[in-house]
């Protein structure tokens, strides 16, 4: 954080959340939240979910986020976030690999790419 890094939540024990039940799935993001609040000593108010695909997480996953006081969650099956269709709670992330040709990065990052 002092480097101005931002430092966001992955959950307790990195299950699968769409697997879990509701309360299960509240209890992973409450303790993730809270142990890393904790140790940083200030708020976390992003997450990102494990694995990330569209079905590692639902609405349902979606709303306790919201109401757990994660500003926002990330997904990694990839895709752009364009208003006024974002949502919070799902937001898209676009995978930048070390190594990467500048070409391919700009790329990634521009309407160039598919997704």
């Amino acid at each position: 954080r002092r480097l101005g890094h931002t430092i966001g939540a992955h959950t307790h024990t990195h299950p699968r959340l769409s697997a879990l039940d509701a309360g299960e799935q509240r209890r992973e993001l409450e303790r993730s939240k809270q142990e890393l609040e904790e140790h940083l000593g200030g708020r976390v108010l992003l997450l990102a979910y494990p694995y990330g695909e569209r079905h590692a997480f639902d609405d349902v996953t979606q709303r306790i986020a919201a109401a757990c006081g994660f500003a926002g969650a990330f997904s990694f099956y990839g895709g752009r976030n364009r208003p006024p269709f974002v949502r919070p709670h799902d937001l898209r992330r676009v995978s930048v690999d070390p190594g990467m040709p500048q070409r391919v990065f700009t790329a990634r990052i521009t309407s160039a790419f598919p997704f």
